[in-house]
């Protein structure tokens, strides 16, 4: 059992970090998690409990997602030159968000990178611990 636990820990880890690599923020997830934490409780009073629960909870996580600081500065940041009658600082907003084949490609192949290398110290690391913990547990018997 302890190590299933230690084995689902590693698999939250896992994932938690791969979120954390890409750059994903959390406000993104919040819809998804909320549904699912809402539906979860509301279980307890049944279907109509969980139906109940996965809409409210989506519902709130979609105004988590839409609240997030990053968008609220960015939509001060416009506002404000706007009416300053600033162009270039309009101009400059607009193209942050653009991005070139290139650079989108190149986001995307790091993005890989990364990937490719928790793979491979996943792929190096757990085999190592699982031996060590065989050995440990042979060595007791």
């Amino acid at each position: 059992m302890e190590i299933i636990e230690k084995f689902l820990i590693l698999c939250f880890f896992i994932a938690w970090s791969l979120v954390v690599c890409v750059g994903c923020s959390w406000h993104n997830f919040a819809p998804t998690a909320g549904a699912g934490i809402g539906a979860g409780i509301g279980s307890i009073g049944g279907v109509g409990g969980a139906i109940g629960g996965g809409l409210a909870g989506g519902a709130i996580g979609q105004i988590i997602e839409k609240s997030s600081d990053e968008d609220i500065k960015e939509k001060v940041e416009a506002f404000e030159a706007l009416s300053k009658g600033e162009a270039s600082k309009m101009i400059e907003l607009s193209m942050k968000d653009q991005k070139g084949w290139i650079e989108s490609t190149l986001d995307n192949l790091w993005d890989l990178l990364i990937l490719c290398g928790i793979g491979f110290a996943l792929w190096n690391f757990v085999p190592i611990l699982y031996s060590r913990y065989l050995h440990k547990k042979q060595k007791e018997k």
